[in-house]
């Protein structure tokens, strides 16, 4: 079930990169109010070494939360040159150019094996897997050297809440052509730490929460 996202493998990686992640972590989660205890005991669990968290804990102060901006709507530019007739003929002919376009990007499914070529060359594909042990569907769709995760279906013994967090969500997950990382395809963390999107926020507050409980 989605409640035991965490047993994963320990993370390898040099110390300049961790202190990295761990950095941009705590910037992104320390904004949105939790505290360092939780978000230390997160990473720990995400086996990132304790002697680097607590050194980026040393440099990073709490950000003060601001109020979102207020984002104003773009005005609407009327068609004043267009008579009806042509305004109707242009639409169908955009709405056509668009379709064709559409049906020769659309990244098509492919099998794990086939999936890691295309992925790797920045070629447009799909690939569809069970998380472990359930009947939950995981979709990875590559496009332009890009990965998108999210949760297509999920298992019927799923809690309403859990379904509640995660439906809809995704996060996006960017490598360069030809040095695809193939644990990013490993189930819903896999790779994680390279991702970004609030399917990735939805993971990482669920484990929070379920410290809290915990605790």
């Amino acid at each position: 079930m989605l409640t035991n996202l965490f047993k994963i493998e320990k993370k390898e990686g040099s110390m300049a990169g961790q202190e990295e992640k761990i950095r941009n972590y705590l910037k992104t989660y320390l904004k949105k109010g939790y505290s360092k205890e939780e978000l230390r005991k997160v990473l720990i669990e995400f086996h990132y070494n304790p002697k680097i968290i607590d050194s980026v804990f040393k440099e990073i102060k709490r950000p003060e939360l601001k109020p979102k901006e207020r984002i104003e709507k773009p005005a609407i530019i009327k068609p004043h040159h267009l008579n009806r007739i042509s305004y109707v003929f242009l639409a169908i002919v955009v709405i056509a150019v668009i379709a064709v376009l559409f049906a020769s990007s659309k990244p098509q499914g492919c099998s794990r094996d086939c999936f890691i070529k295309k992925a790797d060359n920045c070629e447009n594909a799909v690939l569809r897997e069970k998380l472990a042990n359930t009947t939950t569907i995981i979709k990875y769709k590559a496009e332009n050297c890009n990965l998108i995760k999210t949760i297509e279906s999920f298992d019927k013994a799923e809690p309403e809440e859990i379904i509640s967090l995660f439906k809809g969500k995704e996060m996006s997950c960017s490598y360069e052509k030809n040095d695809f990382n193939e644990e990013i395809i490993n189930g819903l963390v896999g790779g994680i730490e390279d991702c970004s999107g609030d399917l990735k926020d939805a993971i990482y507050e669920l484990r929070i929460a379920q410290y809290g409980m915990e605790s």
